[in-house]
């Protein structure tokens, strides 16, 4: 039992007692103790924990664990319940491995610790940081433990997860090796946008916030405002199905800020591509070459000197709205993944690229591991259902507006709606 769980039930019982020992003195009428105005003095954020403990002294990690809902799961984790098992096996392996951070410092008296032996619920608190926005304190309180076993905690198990899913081969990120892969992602793109020739795939940019401190002067003087926000750019590619192929993570403060994987990328799609086969990407895609730009379908701009007859022009056309209407499946995949894990829309500051990397490459990875598992009509329907739920009117906004949004955190919501917290 927890220190917090244990000092909210002993306060309960003399509670009790004093209720009790009044109304022999004074009677049950004129009792002087007042439940409701001696009751123990609770955060907001409290609640969360205190409400599932008066229920069946468990903490709401704890019951969302063990109700095993797939709902639930997914609207908190990001994965449903076969998935999180699925990655708990290699995780707890792993886990156990890693060493326990600042284990030599000591450890203050009636501190609440993370179970030693609980590599779920080190997973299931490093998932619900990654899928939530919220501040680390209102975490501790979910989980029922006390900031030093939450740091411990986090640390091991984004060390232990982001091992796990570098070698698992569920959420490997891989270009295709195989023309036949290529040509069986072309046919399925083909199919429905039949002016789209051999195009395997769609490479897009992945803007994320950065925050810079503000020099105001600056900005001032030669700005008519201040920028309210800045990004920086990765670029993704994704598959017809929604896997993902490759990943050019370019994080600020870098050695190289991302130089090495554009190049990296540019060798994949020249020298590890078969001839004939292109991306789909927007005009803006970066084409340092003739033959790279070959290999890149953007619409024409308008520009662009084009041919008059009428023939032509309309074909240009169609080519034109079909490129723009495939920007439709990067966009939803996008979504899916911000919106599972909203970790990644906070502002990135300059000293804490690191965190940024790793959230970076957990989001993808669970990503690929998640949407490999998800096979059967009735898994896919109930990931389909929550991101229904989830997902945002603006979604056909432009790129900038997309990234702009900041919706609620959902993880947050399911807890308000739980347990009636207000924050």
């Amino acid at each position: 039992m927890s220190v917090e769980q244990a000092r909210y039930e002993n306060g309960a019982e003399l509670e009790a007692l004093m209720a009790t020992l009044a109304s022999a003195l004074f009677g049950p009428e004129d009792s002087p103790v007042s439940s409701e105005d001696n009751s123990p003095v609770t955060s907001e954020d409290d609640v969360a924990v205190f409400h599932s403990t008066e229920c069946d002294n468990r903490c709401a990690w704890a019951r969302l664990y063990e109700d095993r809902d797939d709902r639930e799961y997914i609207r908190t984790m990001g994965v449903d319940v076969r998935t999180f098992e699925e990655l708990l096996i290699p995780f707890s392996a792993r886990w156990y491995e890693e060493p326990i951070p600042w284990a030599d410092h000591a450890v203050p008296e009636g501190e609440a610790q993370m179970d030693p032996d609980d590599p779920a619920g080190s997973l299931g608190l490093v998932l619900h940081w990654l899928c939530s926005t919220m501040h680390d304190s209102t975490l501790e309180r979910l989980f029922a433990i006390s900031p030093r076993a939450y740091a411990q905690s986090l640390r091991r198990g984004i060390n232990s997860l982001l091992a796990v899913l570098k070698h698992h081969p569920s959420a490997r990120i891989r270009w295709p090796t195989r023309e036949e892969i290529f040509h069986e992602y072309s046919m399925s793109i083909e199919q429905k946008y039949p002016e789209l020739k051999k195009a395997f795939g769609f490479s897009v940019g992945f803007n994320l916030p950065i925050s810079i401190p503000g020099e105001y002067d600056v900005e001032e003087t030669y700005y008519n405002e201040r920028a309210d926000r800045y990004y920086y750019r990765n670029i993704f590619t994704f598959a017809p199905d929604g896997t993902i192929l490759d990943v050019v993570l370019m994080i600020p403060g870098g050695r190289d800020d991302g130089s090495r994987s554009v190049e990296g990328f540019y060798e994949k799609l020249l020298e590890k591509t078969p001839a004939g086969y292109r991306l789909i990407s927007d005009s803006g895609f970066p084409s340092q070459s003739k033959r790279l730009r070959s290999q890149i379908l953007a619409p024409i701009q308008q520009r662009s000197q084009l041919p008059e007859p009428p023939r032509t022009l309309s074909r240009i056309k169609t080519f034109n709205e079909q490129v723009v209407s495939t920007r439709q499946v990067t966009d939803w995949t996008k979504h899916i993944i911000l919106d599972s894990f909203e970790r990644l829309r906070e502002p990135m500051s300059l000293d804490s690229a690191k965190e940024q990397l790793e959230a970076l490459q957990m989001a993808s990875r669970l990503h690929q591991f998640r949407w490999r598992l998800a096979q059967t009509e009735r898994t896919k329907a109930t990931y389909q259902s929550v991101w229904d739920e989830n997902q945002l009117p603006e979604l056909d906004l432009d790129q900038k507006a997309l990234y702009e949004i900041q919706p609620p955190c959902h993880v947050r919501l399911y807890y308000q709606q739980q347990y009636r917290l207000t924050y």
